[in-house]
């Protein structure tokens, strides 16, 4: 049948690259469950409008590792071998755009920085 089979790749790459999914066979799995993922993400934002450009390469950066470091564990529990440097390299990223993504969910939908609070609740005492 036509347009049955495609040339394009269906898995995430391991490094992120603006616009990866041009490059994937949209219809496969791993690009639908980044997209979904993307989404619920903005939408936990407040939705794509007002987001700047920088907000939302945040996010898709994201979302992307968190795709990354759930594809190791997932290896990790089938008990296939796992690159410990790429799994650590990959949650410090995690963390921090995990850190970035709250403080851009949190000017958006007027929730509260909790690193901050807890800065000025540590400085009060």
């Amino acid at each position: 049948m036509i347009g049955q089979y495609s040339t394009k790749g269906t898995d995430i790459p391991t490094r992120y690259v603006t616009d990866f999914l041009r490059g994937m066979d949209r219809r496969c799995r791993a690009a639908r469950d980044q997209r979904d993922l993307f989404s619920a993400l903005v939408e936990e934002c407040g939705g794509i409008s007002g987001l700047e450009l920088t907000e939302l390469e945040t996010i898709r950066r994201f979302a992307h590792v968190c795709r990354c470091v759930r594809r190791i564990e997932r290896a990790e529990i089938c008990g296939e071998p796992i690159d410990q440097p790429t799994l650590n390299d990959s949650l410090r990223c995690w963390l921090g755009l995990l850190r970035q993504f709250q403080v851009i969910k949190a000017k958006r939908t007027g929730g509260q920085d909790l690193a901050r609070a807890f800065a000025d609740e540590q400085d009060r005492s």
